[in-house]
């Protein structure tokens, strides 16, 4: 059922945005230091949005604007919930980090 969800989020996303798909990722969010998405190109493109989920069982933290979250501030993202990142510039500048242990991102990238 969260795949379905999920995959339903991402199709809406992408014809609200009128964009398409073009790549995915699954990141791992420790709680020791923030971490960036692993790509804001493909195939040699500029991705122009993202849409991250919390795949997880632990809250995440983040922020799109340059600076670093911490385990207690930042924009949060619930298990279970999401964030759109609507620009080139909010997925270059994502970084995340859990609260706690280790969390879980899964990140379907548009073109």
């Amino acid at each position: 059922m969260r795949k379905v969800k999920l995959l339903l989020v991402v199709v809406l996303a992408a014809l609200l945005l009128g964009l398409l798909p073009c790549g995915y990722d699954t990141v791992s969010v420790p709680s020791t230091g923030a971490v960036a998405l692993p790509r804001v190109g493909f195939n040699g493109m500029v991705v122009k949005a993202a849409r991250v989920t919390n795949i997880g069982t632990v809250l995440i933290y983040f922020r799109v604007d340059g600076g670093a979250p911490t385990t207690s501030t930042g924009d949060t993202i619930y298990p279970g919930g999401g964030a759109n990142l609507e620009s080139p510039a909010e997925v270059s500048q994502f970084q995340a980090i859990a609260a706690s242990g280790t969390g879980s991102l899964a990140v379907t990238y548009f073109q």
